[in-house]
């Protein structure tokens, strides 16, 4: 039998196509870990305790305060061992009330110095800081 073999036929285009679908899916996966991370960090869950159990604040937004959504997106950066915390997030409490709540800290002294609260308050609607 003499005959020629059929030219085998190119994957790239298949290879492309997964290899786009499987870098997307994983740079969306490791977003959305980093931010579940820091919703549930220690500064950001003790924050939220801590507006709400104020009187200002409770006063304002009512007196369940929680993130907007099950899933909120905490934007900045929580590095317990370079000792800072920059994060902000939306709130809204029992009132129907949505704020925005920021709270910014640094470590004061090496590793296991204080740490001071440099910037903390919800900023209501209507512009009303309340710290």
């Amino acid at each position: 039998v003499e005959r020629e073999l059929p030219e085998p036929k190119s994957r790239k285009k298949e290879i492309s196509i997964f290899v786009a679908v499987a870098a997307v899916t994983w740079g969306l996966g490791t977003i959305i870990a980093f931010n579940y991370q820091r919703m549930t960090s220690t500064p950001v869950t003790a924050a939220l305790f801590t507006a709400r159990h104020n009187d200002e604040i409770r006063e304002v937004f009512g007196t369940q305060l929680n993130f907007t959504s099950a899933f909120p997106w905490i934007s900045g950066d929580i590095s317990h061992l370079k000792g800072f915390v920059d994060v902000e997030f939306n709130v809204v409490g029992s009132k129907g009330v949505k704020g925005h709540l920021v709270l910014r800290s640094r470590r004061i002294g090496k590793q296991n110095g204080e740490w001071e609260t440099q910037e903390f308050y919800v900023r209501a609607p209507d512009g009303r800081v309340v710290d």
